[in-house]
């Protein structure tokens, strides 16, 4: 069954306003580096076979986040309207604006690949485990497992969760992360005339511009953190911007060269393609841009190790 990674709905607005009379609108999925463009209809881009099949251990299937997220996306075309056309949001319309940002921060390849590595370390660590105990040899067990209550976990418990890692973290960010979304302050920022802002496969991004001065390991944004930005476009001319800042809100015009920034950390974060209404690209959005002065590297002598983050030394 043919799922799409980035709802069809979603990237409806983004197709070239000059297709031609009687031809299937498209959109153009443009390659990370510029170098490949092609014409698309957006129920033809972006697909996996079962995405969001959840899986059981003895075969049989479960649709269940497959059916929420379309019934998610139904809602979200309806607030993307009142959006574009300036109305304004109430609570629920808010809810599922962010719980659609959750879901398309969660239900892309980056994050599903991501989980599945981690659940597959998990998923090894509790096989060599087992093998372990058949034996007979607990002296064999790492010295970092310690005693636990309950039922241990099994080699069947962690196979499912490698098996359905991007169902299973779709319902986690509707779980954990929209309400924290829900509340945060909310602005749609506006690209002026002859300016439009691209999406990707990739198109809710979670960036802290105040990463770059912590060390590598640090880096990570989350929702808690004070500076965190998140934003996606909602349609080729506003993006949602969401932080914890409570100035942020209502609808801000931007300037072209504003709206070429946000442009480039969409698709520095997209994974192989992002999207946009025309083949026109900007040498600044390829722009990977070097870190500034204060920078946590250039801030370490070369000739000192690089001690890891645990290390409790100044």
């Amino acid at each position: 069954m043919k799922q799409h990674i980035v709802s069809k709905c979603y990237l409806k607005p983004w197709c070239d306003p000059s297709t031609p009379k009687g031809q299937e609108p498209f959109v153009w999925l443009i390659s990370r580096d510029g170098a490949s463009k092609v014409k698309r209809a957006p129920h033809k881009s972006l697909t996996k076979t079962d995405a969001y099949t959840i899986t059981f251990n003895d075969g049989k299937n479960d649709l269940r986040v497959e059916t929420t997220l379309s019934q998610l996306e139904g809602k979200f075309v309806r607030v993307q309207q009142k959006i574009v056309e300036h109305k304004s949001l109430d609570p629920y319309d808010r809810a599922y604006l962010a719980a659609f940002m959750a879901t398309m921060h969660s239900r892309t390849d980056p994050m599903a690949e991501g989980m599945k590595e981690s659940m597959s370390q998990l998923d090894s660590l509790v096989k060599k485990m087992e093998e372990v105990i058949r034996g007979g040899d607990a002296a064999k067990l790492p010295p970092t497992i310690m005693p636990g209550k309950g039922a241990p976990i099994s080699s069947a418990d962690t196979e499912y969760l490698v098996r359905n890692a991007r169902p299973l973290v779709v319902e986690g960010a509707l779980d954990a992360a929209a309400p924290i979304m829900w509340r945060m302050p909310l602005a749609f920022l506006e690209a002026p005339e002859g300016s439009f802002f691209v999406t990707s496969d990739n198109p809710c991004v979670w960036f802290d511009p105040e990463a770059y001065k912590r060390h590598t390991f640090y880096r990570n944004p989350g929702l808690a953190m004070k500076d965190v930005e998140i934003t996606m476009p909602i349609a080729p001319g506003v993006l949602a911007l969401q932080t914890h800042n409570p100035s942020v809100q209502g609808y801000k015009r931007l300037t072209a060269a504003q709206v070429d920034e946000l442009n480039r950390r969409t698709v520095g974060f997209c994974d192989k393609l992002f999207v946009s209404i025309s083949p026109e690209t900007h040498p600044i959005w390829f722009d990977s841009g070097r870190p500034p002065a204060d920078a946590w590297e250039n801030r370490v002598k070369e000739e000192e190790p690089r001690r890891s983050p645990f290390d409790p030394s100044p």
